[in-house]
């Protein structure tokens, strides 16, 4: 399962994953053939760098991707004239889909970023601070449902950047890090 890994270096993954968490949202229309094909424990690779936003707020698409990272870059500096929260997250970057939610018409999908030597741990491991980072999600989920939209996130452009699914090709098919299940 953690193969020859010690305590320090399970530690040190841990705090990669876990420390300065922020959850970010990135919106889309994704059709429902799409949409099933993402499941609570699968671990997905996103080829290209994912743009996304700390501004969380009602979703006028039908899809949102829920993002938990540790491992982001700011770009709001960059671009002071618009107010987008605007991070990225590094291409090549690994997820794990801890959970999704549906309700009214509108789905959420809940990954949290974790590190390439991580992967053994988070495929093979239940691990507690999944948990509140699930409850935390749904709790974001419910709350957004009837909230207003971050009306700079409904630019043309930023709709434009964000239209492409995460972890999947545009056929469909997800880019399987590992599996649900295997060992």
């Amino acid at each position: 399962m953690r193969g020859n890994m010690t305590n320090e270096e399970i530690q040190s993954i841990m705090n990669t994953t876990f420390g300065n968490l922020v959850f970010f949202c990135r919106d889309l229309d994704l059709d429902e053939k799409h949409i099933s094909q993402y499941q609570a424990g699968q671990i997905l690779e996103e080829k290209a760098f994912s743009d996304v936003s700390y501004k969380i707020g009602g979703m006028v698409q039908n899809c949102r991707y829920l993002i938990a990272s540790s491992n982001w870059r700011d770009l709001s500096n960059f671009n002071p004239d618009l107010e987008l929260g605007h991070a990225v997250i590094q291409s090549g970057s690994l997820f794990k889909v801890l959970d999704v939610q549906k309700e009214n018409g509108k789905t959420q999908i809940l990954l949290l970023n974790i590190p390439r030597e991580g992967v053994e741990i988070f495929c093979n491991s239940e691990i507690d601070l999944e948990n509140n980072i699930t409850e935390k999600g749904i709790e974001i989920f419910s709350k957004n449902l009837a909230a207003a939209p971050v009306e700079e996130l409904q630019s043309y452009d930023w709709i434009e950047r964000t239209s492409f699914p995460l972890g999947m090709n545009k056929q469909g098919e997800l880019f399987m890090k590992r599996p649900m299940g295997s060992e």
